[in-house]
């Protein structure tokens, strides 16, 4: 068990999915991977890879989604969690303990991005194809275009002190300035060895500053 935020980015983390527009962007890009339209059987087995807070946790609850698995390596957010929508576990993706072939699907925001080089995005790739069951379905949102975070930047440092999402947001940026802009730069890593695993691309898609990405891992 540990804590591997900041207790800044955690407090920041928990303003923001609060507040109006982060929960309209969220729901935005939810609904542009098409998550909803190609999961319709409610007894999917999903996992919500770095769940946070539970934000999606809850959401998918509330859509009738009953079989809700979770991974998070930071205690202090999975606190947040109600109990009983999901069977959340303290663990990493780059070496999670479930068996091979275990899910119908993966959701993957956010999370991708705090890892540290290409080489540690190669070996997470490998390990959620490993947990995916063939023709699942994995669903990713992240950081994807470097000159649209600048912009959005620029709007959190004016409009921060009057707005405490958005200085939030500001905060959680500069937390991660050094991993969002290498990941931006190198996120096509992660699109070429999934299709490398022949995976079928259901979206690929750029939303403000935001990669939607939805594809389904093939039949044996």
């Amino acid at each position: 068990m540990s804590n591997i935020n900041t207790e800044r980015w955690n407090q920041n983390s928990l303003v923001m999915q609060e507040s109006w527009l982060a929960r309209g962007h969220r729901h935005r890009i939810v609904a542009l991977s098409r998550l909803y339209a190609l999961l319709p059987d409610r007894q999917a087995a999903i996992l919500d890879v770095g769940c946070g807070s539970g934000f999606f946790l809850r959401e998918f609850y509330a859509k009738g989604y009953r079989r809700l698995h979770a991974i998070e390596p930071d205690v202090a957010l999975i606190a947040n969690i109600p109990e009983g929508i999901a069977q959340v576990r303290n663990d990493r993706m780059e070496s999670m303990g479930f068996a091979d072939a275990t899910f119908d699907a993966l959701f993957v925001y956010g999370v991708l991005h705090h890892l540290k080089g290409v080489a540690a995005y190669a070996a997470a790739c490998q390990e959620l194809d490993r947990v995916l069951k063939p023709g699942g379905r994995i669903f990713i949102m992240e950081p994807g275009r470097l000159w649209m975070l600048r912009m959005v930047e620029l709007a959190t440092r004016m409009l921060g002190p009057i707005s405490p999402p958005l200085r939030a947001l500001r905060e959680a940026f500069e937390e991660e300035r050094v991993d969002q802009e290498f990941f931006i730069r190198n996120h096509v890593v992660i699109r070429d060895r999934l299709m490398d695993r022949r995976y079928q691309v259901d979206v690929d898609k750029y939303f403000l500053y935001s990669w939607v990405f939805t594809a389904q891992k093939r039949y044996e």
